[in-house]
């Protein structure tokens, strides 16, 4: 967690109100473990151990949350992620081996996950029988949306399932938009 140490200046309603609205600040991450002092000591565990992380996570409303462990070596550049999975109660769940000894540093992220919130609840939709075709457009959009904003592999990515999304029958478009590789693609 960062910490602003630089004295705010006077607080404006309006500005208040709008970092209020922010999706971020809706997710709430707490109650993270391992701990040892409140985190004033360091968790120690051996090379080769297994590191269990788990952290309460939630947020007001109805959509979908999704959450991940950014782990590093001390010093190392690169963080690894790795998806956290919820396992009831709000409490979500990473492990990792550790492969090397020495200081490890850990976060717990996590954001709205509104592609994932879509396919769950376009799912049970389908499933219901009910008709979807303002659901393959919304998920077309989404996909546009991350195709627009994207950057890198995730935005090449984004952009060949529009296209694919634009070119195929209502049936296939649902497929694809349900695939599970879709979902990766798009968190």
């Amino acid at each position: 967690t960062a910490v602003n140490l630089e004295a705010p200046g006077p607080a404006r309603r309006e500005d208040a109100l709008e970092q209020a609205m922010q999706p971020e600040r809706r997710i709430v991450i707490a109650a993270v473990t391992p701990v040892v002092g409140r985190g004033q000591y360091a968790v120690k565990r051996c090379a080769g151990d297994l590191l269990q992380v788990e952290a309460d996570v939630f947020a007001d409303g109805h959509e979908q949350l999704a959450a991940q462990l950014a782990i590093r070596a001390q010093g190392g550049r690169a963080w690894q992620r790795l998806a956290m999975t919820p396992v009831g109660n709000d409490r979500w769940r990473a492990e990792t081996r550790l492969t090397e000894a020495g200081p490890w540093q850990f976060r717990v992220e996590a954001w709205l996950d509104l592609f994932g919130g879509f396919v769950r609840d376009t799912e049970k939709k389908r499933d219901a029988g009910l008709p979807l075709t303002v659901e393959l457009e919304e998920g077309r959009l989404l996909i546009a949306e991350a195709a627009a904003s994207g950057s890198g592999a995730g935005r090449r990515a984004s952009k060949t399932l529009l296209e694919g999304v634009e070119r195929l029958s209502a049936e296939d478009k649902l497929t694809l938009l349900l695939a599970p590789e879709t979902r990766k693609a798009m968190q």
